[in-house]
This record gives C-alpha cells, sequence and structure tokens, in this order.
C-alpha cells in the first residue's frame, strides 16, 4: 500500500511505522550495501539508536546522503518511500 494513496484517501488518518518492521528493511537494506559484516553491524546500531532518540526523519536523511551502489539500490529506494514525520 502506498503512503501518498493513504494520504489522499484518508488525509485526517494518522500513520504509524513500527520501530522493529523499520529495522528488518534497515537490515536487508544493510546486508546488500555492506560487505564487510563489522561494518554493516556498525551501521545498523547507529540507524537503530538514531531512530529510536530522534526518530525516522535522519534515518531517511542519511539513507539519501549515501552512495548508491547497484546491489543496494532497489532496497535503498523502497526504504525512501515512506512519509516524513511532522
Amino acid at each position: 500500500m502506498e503512503w501518498k494513496w493513504i494520504d489522499a484517501t484518508y488525509p485526517e488518518s494518522t500513520q504509524i511505522v513500527d520501530f522493529y518492521h523499520v529495522k528488518e528493511h534497515l537490515c536487508a537494506f544493510a546486508k546488500l550495501h555492506f560487505l564487510d559484516q563489522e561494518q554493516r553491524t556498525m551501521w545498523k546500531q547507529q540507524m537503530s539508536d538514531v531512530m529510536l532518540s530522534q526518530g525516522l526523519n535522519p534515518v531517511i536523511a542519511a539513507l539519501r546522503a549515501m552512495p548508491e551502489q547497484q546491489g543496494s539500490h532497489q532496497k535503498r529506494k523502497e526504504l525512501l518511500r515512506v512519509p516524513k514525520q511532522e
């Protein structure tokens, strides 16, 4: 289901993104993006900490700032479809 469709169809709705679901997708992205397991583990922990302490927007900004890589490009694109927090 697309976030924009929900916004258009139910403009007064509150959309909830749960931590564990997002982390699952971040882990899948990290597995594709970081070949080095230590680097991958550090990035996942950093993004989890940021998400818990600052919300989703800084995680989205970090994903946007990352260099594109062929193996992780599609997953990154999927992750960037989430709406910004207000």
